[in-house]
């Protein structure tokens, strides 16, 4: 129910809850003076809202302290200056809140601009104030702008949280090659970045928004608990792998290490590229930038699922594809491009594809059940 205050401008709206009368109480209809006004006990109700129009803004600047409350419950402000607009759009801000507002007017344009989110409905004179333009003349332009602004911010995080993991694993298997005095090739890091990292970083963005938008709010911030909890618990899975494969390799009877360091001795030296320690690394580190990836191409609530990515999923199905062959049978002029040791026994290269297996499984689980459970329980505080 609308109940009109005489003369005021304001009127207050209750909604009854399901289990309740509508709420009809005489006072309602009692004459409120504009000089030293006196808010009525139900308006503290949670049930009643405030629509105020221009007028009665106006007249209700004079008493801070009462605008103040009389802002928190305003449901509805209309017939406004475009002043007021703007003013009420900063009082909000004021209050620590983050404004939308939409418009399809010139005399929109102040309050589109002191917006932390301007959204013109317009292509007129309101477009050149706000950041954002919809051809369609609908509020529900709103729901897009939302769907695609979360989109877009979960899928920035996602992008420097795989950034960062793919630094780090470089960054182990580098170190566990330099414990027994050994490194890549340089085609093997050019490997790494053309063939795997650059095609997945340029089609991971291509997942468009979820059609339902989320009550959650994405991750604003990339010094949080949800984001360093992933990349530091998601580097010491990395690790932890990365040493168990080590040990395991180094301590079978068939291992050959690296040549012994002479006189002379150049790390990167053909002789010293091409061993078993390196190859393995390299290897398990292809499937690792692979595994990783998969657990970061999280999809709800933000965005689509990765497999309604169709160019992302040929290119993950491609580089899997090439992986599997460069560790099963590689052609002879890719295996001394790469500097390749091909003395690695058959059943040691299962198990490389056995442990990048159960790699990705707890990568997964630990990415999509860990953190996505941190993150919803920090979320409802």
């Amino acid at each position: 129910d609308a109940i009109p205050l005489a003369g005021t401008g304001l009127a207050f709206f209750h909604v009854p809850s399901p289990v309740e009368e509508p709420y009809m109480d005489n006072t309602h209809h009692t004459h409120i003076d504009m000089n030293g006004l006196q808010l009525p006990p139900w308006f503290d109700d949670d049930n009643v809202h405030l629509a105020v129009t221009g007028r009665a803004y106006a007249q209700l600047e004079s008493d801070r302290n009462l605008f103040d409350r009389i802002l928190r419950k305003g449901s509805v402000f209309a017939r406004m200056s475009p002043t007021q607009k703007a003013d009420l759009i900063e009082r909000f801000q004021a209050q620590g809140h983050i404004v939308g507002m939409c418009g399809d007017g010139a005399n929109d344009c102040g309050a589109l601009k002191a917006a932390d989110v301007g959204l013109s409905l317009s292509e007129a004179e309101a477009s050149v104030a706000a950041p954002f333009t919809s051809k369609i003349p609908s509020i529900r332009s709103v729901h897009i702008l939302l769907r695609e602004g979360r989109c877009a911010l979960a899928t920035s995080i996602q992008t420097f949280k795989y950034m960062a993991l793919y630094s780090m694993i470089q960054f182990i298997s580098i170190l566990v090659c330099y414990s027994k005095g050994t490194t890549f090739g340089d085609f093997q890091f050019l490997w790494v970045d053309l063939v795997i990292i650059i095609p997945l970083l340029t089609f991971m963005g291509k997942t468009g928004p979820s059609k339902r938008l989320s009550k959650r709010k994405p991750t604003g911030s990339l010094i949080s608990v949800p984001v360093l909890s992933s990349v530091i618990g998601q580097v010491l899975i990395m690790l932890g792998f990365e040493i168990a494969l080590y040990f395991y390799l180094t301590s079978r009877t068939w291992y050959e290490g690296p040549p012994p360091q002479k006189e002379g001795y150049h790390i990167k030296s053909s002789e010293n590229v091409i061993n078993m320690l390196t190859t393995s690394t390299l290897f398990f580190a292809n499937f690792q930038y692979c595994c990783v990836f998969l657990a970061y191409s999280i999809s709800k609530p933000f965005r689509k699922s990765m497999w309604t990515n169709i160019p992302l999923v040929i290119v993950l199905i491609f580089i899997y594809g090439v992986n599997i062959y460069l560790v099963i049978y590689p052609a002879n002029w890719l295996s001394n491009l790469l500097q390749l040791d091909l003395k690695l026994p058959q059943h040691y290269l299962y198990t490389i594809f056995g442990a990048a297996a159960v790699n990705s499984i707890v990568c997964w689980f630990y990415e999509r059940v860990i953190v996505m459970y941190l993150f919803a329980k920090l979320s409802k505080h």
